[in-house]
């Protein structure tokens, strides 16, 4: 037996994305050990953006909370530091809401730090499937993207 105040038990688990999800432009966060090498590559196209780049991140949890307001932040030091004028928008896709799991004082400051940098927020989207730069809700709507972080089972 192992004694424990506090347990973390890792087991290395991965979202369920479509097999063809790299062809969709999808980049899931897990396995998170192979995460560093596709965020580079979305770090290395960053110079040859022009005019508008959408990236969606799929999950309203703390992950996708903090990689939307982390990416955000980078992209945009990425692209002021390379003259770039690209137009970045940065949008968070949830079903439930931001952060259900936290406190509403924490799901306040965190809606409250979105608004402020200018990170979307979409709402009740139930995501299937991406493909062809669409990400496709169960309900038929759909959200156009340059790039989607899959952040979410």
């Amino acid at each position: 037996p192992i004694a424990y105040d506090v347990l973390s038990i890792n087991i290395g688990s991965a979202p369920r994305v479509q097999p063809d999800s790299g062809k969709a432009g999808v980049t899931p966060v897990k396995p998170i050990d192979g995460f560093g090498a596709r965020w580079d590559a979305i770090l290395a196209r960053v110079p040859t953006w022009k005019g508008r780049h959408r990236l969606l991140v799929v999950g309203g949890g703390a992950g996708g909370f903090e990689l939307a307001m982390t990416m955000h932040a980078r992209l945009r030091k990425e692209l002021a530091s390379l003259g770039n004028p690209t137009e970045l928008e940065v949008a968070l896709v949830t079903r439930r809401g931001l952060m259900p799991q936290h406190t509403p004082g924490a799901r306040a400051l965190g809606l409250k730090v979105m608004r402020e940098r200018g990170i979307k927020l979409y709402t009740g989207y139930d995501v299937s499937h991406a493909d062809g730069g669409l990400l496709h809700c169960r309900d038929g709507r759909t959200l156009e993207f340059d790039d989607c972080i899959w952040c979410t089972q």
